[in-house]
């Protein structure tokens, strides 16, 4: 069982150049757009662990931004992944004795 809780990655923007609201080019005008964009978009309990990420990717040349926040997972999140991480041991186990079931049944016997 976890002890700590993990930070949640929350896209809070996630946008191409040609596809909508783009900075504007002016350095001045280009960061009071990311501070309203933050502003607008981020809880301001997060806005102190923002990341922002300018990447043009080689696929497709269309420059892309993406402004995301971490905050701590919740109460219910860490019980969904808990449970996620149980069905999956569980699942492991059934098939670990499943094929062990089929080895001991090809093998018995044999010389």
């Amino acid at each position: 069982m976890r002890e700590t809780k993990k930070d949640i990655e929350v896209t809070a923007f996630d946008l191409g150049q040609y596809q909508g609201d783009w900075p504007p080019a002016n350095a001045k005008d280009f960061l009071a757009w990311f501070s309203a964009k933050i502003e607008a978009e981020v809880p301001p309990d997060y806005q102190d662990t923002v990341e922002i990420l300018i990447d043009v990717p080689e696929y497709d040349k269309d420059p892309r931004i993406k402004i995301s926040y971490f905050r701590p997972e919740t109460d219910a999140e860490t019980a969904h992944q808990l449970q996620q991480e149980q069905y999956g041991k569980e699942r492991k186990k059934h098939q670990e004795l499943g094929m062990l079931a089929k080895l001991k049944t090809k093998y018995e016997g044999q010389p």
